[in-house]
């Protein structure tokens, strides 16, 4: 028997209630097995799909990719509620509370005159809630750097993609950076 589909207005809610008919024990068998290892694959790949949508510069294929984004988290965070871990409302939550307390110089009484300043900032904030959790550093990543680097150079999207690039020439490496 067919499930009626979500016909929420609000899009963003819209996709919650499809990522849950598709978790339902009605739903679709492919999709209630999967679990957060099972699903990494995917939120690569479609993290790479955007990455080459603003290669190509159209902007009606960026904005279908980042929908593919956002279902992953939105799938993944479905799977975390229903195991009582947190929920989507929890992923925003968490992301606007860190947005905020990691630009003072927007929202609080913070300085910061030019971007190097900024990411100088976050990375002071980063250190200082890491230090108020018990942890003096981020776990070790194969892309330790990158990101600093592309946010101080001319090519920032050419670091990025070839960093993405070299994990999809290179499977058996995506696959032991995930584990």
């Amino acid at each position: 028997m067919a499930i009626p589909p979500p016909n929420n207005p609000d899009p963003f809610r819209r996709l919650v209630d499809i990522m849950d008919a598709l978790l339902s024990p009605e739903g679709c068998p492919w999709d209630r097995e999967q679990n957060h290892r099972s699903l990494r694959p995917y939120v690569i790949e479609e993290a790479h799909e955007v990455c080459e949508a603003i290669e190509n510069g159209d902007p009606t294929e960026l904005c279908g990719e980042l929908g593919d984004l956002g279902l992953q988290i939105v799938f993944h965070a479905a799977l975390a509620g229903r195991a009582g871990e947190f929920n989507v409302d929890d992923v925003y939550t968490s992301i606007c509370d860190k947005l905020v307390r990691r630009h003072p110089h927007v929202f609080g009484d913070g300085d910061a005159d030019n971007a190097g300043e900024v990411l100088r900032n976050w990375e002071a904030i980063k250190r200082q809630e890491r230090a108020e959790k018990g942890t003096s550093e981020s776990p070790p990543s194969a892309l330790d750097g990158a990101l600093s680097l592309a946010a101080s150079s001319d090519s920032s999207t050419t670091v990025l993609i070839t960093c993405s690039e070299y994990f999809y020439s290179h499977p058996w490496r995506r696959h032991s950076i995930l584990e």
